[in-house]
């Protein structure tokens, strides 16, 4: 994932799983939910 990050250029990792907390994996990677991703992606 570090290495993806590295090579597109990413400012954010988000890993999409079925459970119901979001949570940091690492630094700039983070596993959230589906419902938790579709907010992120409306904000500003």
């Amino acid at each position: 994932m570090c290495v993806a990050i590295e090579d597109l250029r990413l400012d954010h990792l988000y890993v999409v799983h079925p459970g119901e907390n979001s949570f940091p994996l690492d630094a700039g990677i983070t596993a959230t939910n589906l419902t938790d991703l579709l907010k992120i992606l409306k904000s500003p």
